[in-house]
């Protein structure tokens, strides 16, 4: 029973870490960033020191394994700190957090140079203790960081301890040669998955944007990297492939196109630098108000599409209409930080908005026909008191839609 636990608790670690080996090596296929890569390597060497310390492969001596598990934990500990090194961001004034996180590298080496003078047991005693206290040395940095503003710093001090203890638990597995508890063997597969996965989100979410910006620039017919959608490009691209779909589905596409016309005249009075933050605003506010599904994407200079493959309700569909006005006309304050503090300029802005929403029936118009559509509909309804223009297909033409709670 209890190799069974066993085996379940480091099937589920090992699951875990291929998980994000993979993803790893393929967004550094996808944008040759350097840091997907050293991730990856970091998964294989906690892995392999894992392994190395359970006892596998099973026909390597003792004292060949303690010997490779030492050296596998103390140069894995090493690498901690050079992530460390690269995942925390402070202001200049508290470098000496990042020269910290370098000390972890160095000690790492250190004392793997030591082991390598001492008799096998006795480096594997020392490996337990200095991955351990790396560790700790990890976690110390990390609350520093965070006392000095790093936003990450505390998931990546939580990272740095599950790395702790789960060195600690590793280290009493092998010292023993397995001739532990089952628990102890899930308390420290657990505490390795929790490690590498933190480590991975908080890598993702301070990599991002350099991950975002690769892609844009590999795509740059069909994604805008000012607002992060779909370009005018990428939306046509995507509806086509909507109709296209709902005809094979017999499913209808829903459609929402959204016209702000006094872009225009935030262009001709304050310049392009409002203009894009204002458009920042606007996109934002649409990722935030559209359903799971939805495509999202520029449409024209002045405007946006919204695409839903499948709208499962057809009357929350049209009721989306009204909430996309209420949300985007909230007023926004526009500036530039490019400007000298003494010249800068911040404006309250409101967004003039025309929402046009309509349901395509399969095979029932064309891509081009449809944007058309959609662009008309848009304008229509800046002359509608609810801004929102719907169309109707039995008699060919635009109405205001108005909502249950307006009748």
């Amino acid at each position: 029973m209890s190799s069974a636990l066993q085996f379940l608790f480091w099937g589920g670690y090992l699951g875990v870490a291929t998980l994000l080996l993979a993803g790893s090596l393929l967004t550094y296929l996808l944008t040759r960033i350097r840091a997907s890569l050293e991730f990856g390597v970091g998964v294989i060497v906690a892995t392999l020191y894992i392994i190395v310390q359970l006892g596998w492969p099973t026909d390597l001596g003792v004292e060949a394994h303690e010997r490779l598990g030492a050296t596998l934990g103390l140069a894995g500990a090493a690498f901690l700190g050079g992530l460390l090194s690269r995942l925390l961001r402070v202001e200049r004034s508290e470098r000496r957090l990042q020269r910290a996180s370098y000390a972890v590298v160095v000690l790492g080496l250190v004392l793997l140079v030591v082991s390598l003078f001492m008799d096998a047991r006795s480096a594997l005693w020392l490996a337990a203790f200095g991955v351990t206290g790396c560790g700790a040395l990890g976690v110390l940095v990390c609350v520093l960081a965070a006392w000095y503003g790093d936003r990450l710093a505390r998931l990546i001090a939580l990272a740095a301890v599950c790395l702790t203890i789960g060195s600690g638990t590793l280290a009493w597995i092998a010292l023993n040669h397995g001739d532990v508890p089952s628990s102890v063997h899930g308390l420290t597969a657990v505490a390795a998955s929790l490690y590498l996965s933190l480590l991975a989100w908080a890598a993702w979410l301070r990599h991002r944007y350099r991950v975002e910006l690769r892609m844009a620039l590999r795509n740059t017919q069909v994604y805008d990297p000012l607002t992060r959608l779909a370009s005018s490009v990428g939306i046509a691209k995507t509806l086509a492939t909507a109709l296209e779909h709902s005809v094979q589905s017999h499913t209808p596409v829903g459609v929402i196109c959204i016209s702000v016309p006094n872009l225009h005249a935030l262009m001709g009075l304050h310049g392009p630098d409002f203009v894009n933050h204002a458009l920042f605003v606007l996109a934002s506010r649409l990722k935030v108000a559209s359903a799971a599904g939805d495509t999202v994407g520029r449409f024209g200079k002045d405007g946006f599409m919204l695409v839903a493959t499948r709208p499962h309700n057809i009357k929350r569909f049209y009721k989306r209409g009204p909430r996309l006005v209420a949300e985007l006309r909230q007023p926004v304050s526009l500036g530039t930080a490019n400007s000298p503090a003494s010249s800068r300029l911040r404006i309250e802005w409101q967004a003039e908005v025309g929402v046009g929403v309509m349901l395509v029936q399969p095979g029932a118009y064309e891509t081009g026909k449809v944007m058309s559509m959609g662009r008309s509909l848009a304008i229509s309804a800046l002359g509608f008191p609810g801004r929102v223009a719907a169309f109707d297909p039995t008699g060919q033409t635009i109405t205001e839609f108005v909502s249950s709670s307006r009748r």
